[in-house]
């Protein structure tokens, strides 16, 4: 009987000894944290080390000091913590940050082929995990490797609709491509989600531009309309792919009704509601007979927001970020409108 007294006495005193580790060690990564944030990275690096001296194998402690080895360029730091890390918790669902930092660090040494395998090492594990497909994107752009870079934003972005980083690089690539109305319709849905901030301030301009079309005023009673022949079907072309031609002719010919006597005296958002409404109805009365990636994706977003009655809500967050003080005015005044808004899309389920 005194041993089975003696043996529970020893556990319980075993269990509140590790507690406390656990605890004290948590504190410390905590610590580490801050100090990192703070910006005083080798600071926070000795704190993880303090760590590492017990458990040289914690996930946390590894992928917080390479972390800050990154701040300070330490690159090859980095990868040999990375590398630690992965050989020490090859199970762990938490190696998946890890990958991300350790193909970054090859990034920024100039060795993206490297940078790629890791990535793909890593999708493999975690095949549902957006972040690597993003980043993996990121270094394929940095390659201009434009198409390849666009499939994975793509596969980031139905992994996690909320990710405005993905929206963001994936309209950025399709404008490079002069792919206009998929380029409208990601930079949309970043700015539903970033509607202010510098990245929302530096899109508003690639939206406008897409927006306003190609139409010019050249002459007191006349408009001219462009249309980049590059976009038309080749003859032998029918159910092209994500072919949006005849919206984006819809588009240009909207806009030219921009300069109309009626539509002169509409403020910037006014003209941008009346294209988007224009862009929305087309893709409404075309979408049965196409298919591909943003016919399927991003259309359906759209349509069913002009039918929700939504594209003014919409068109006024747009210009969040322009700071005008019509615009502020007129956001504070239909708050209750902004939040349905916002109820609707961050409740909206999207097609993957």
């Amino acid at each position: 009987m005194r041993y089975k007294v003696s043996f529970l006495v020893l556990f319980i005193f075993l269990f509140v000894f590790v507690k406390a580790q656990s605890s004290f060690t948590e504190k410390l990564i905590q610590e580490g944290i801050s100090l990192h944030k703070k910006g005083e990275y080798k600071l926070a690096i000795q704190t993880f080390d303090k760590v590492l001296a017990e458990d040289p194998l914690s996930i946390s402690a590894l992928g917080e000091k390479a972390h800050s080895l990154m701040m300070l360029n330490k690159y090859e730091e980095v990868v040999k913590t990375c590398q630690k890390c992965i050989k020490g918790n090859p199970k762990s669902e938490e190696l998946k940050t890890i990958y991300t930092t350790y193909a970054n660090s090859y990034d920024m040494m100039g060795q993206p082929q490297k940078a790629l395998i890791i990535y793909d090492e890593a999708i493999k594990l975690f095949p549902n995990y957006f972040h690597l497909y993003f980043n993996k994107g990121i270094t394929l752009s940095q390659m201009e490797l434009i198409d390849k870079a666009i499939i994975n934003f793509e596969k980031s972005i139905v992994l996690q609709p909320n990710h405005s980083g993905s929206h963001n690089a994936l309209a950025r690539m399709q404008y490079s491509k002069r792919n206009k109305v998929q380029s409208l319709m990601a930079f949309s849905r970043f700015i539903i989600l970033e509607p202010k901030g510098r990245r929302a301030e530096l899109n508003l301009p690639f939206i406008e531009d897409i927006t306003k079309g190609n139409a010019q005023e050249t002459g007191p009673n006349s408009v001219t309309l462009s249309l980049d022949i590059s976009s038309l079907p080749e003859e032998d072309e029918t159910n092209k792919e994500n072919d949006f031609t005849a919206t984006a002719l819809i588009l240009s010919l909207n806009s030219g009704m921009n300069f109309t006597n009626k539509n002169k005296k509409k403020s910037n958002v006014q003209l941008f509601e009346g294209n988007i409404k224009a862009v929305c109805e087309s893709l409404a009365e075309l979408s049965k007979d196409n298919f591909g990636f943003y016919w399927e994706y991003y259309a359906p977003y759209f349509i069913k927001m002009n039918q929700k009655g939504y594209t003014e809500t919409f068109s006024y967050i747009s210009y969040a970020s322009t700071q005008d003080k019509h615009i502020t005015k007129w956001l504070a005044k239909n708050k209750e409108k902004v939040d349905a808004f916002y109820e609707w899309s961050n409740g909206y389920v999207w097609n993957n």
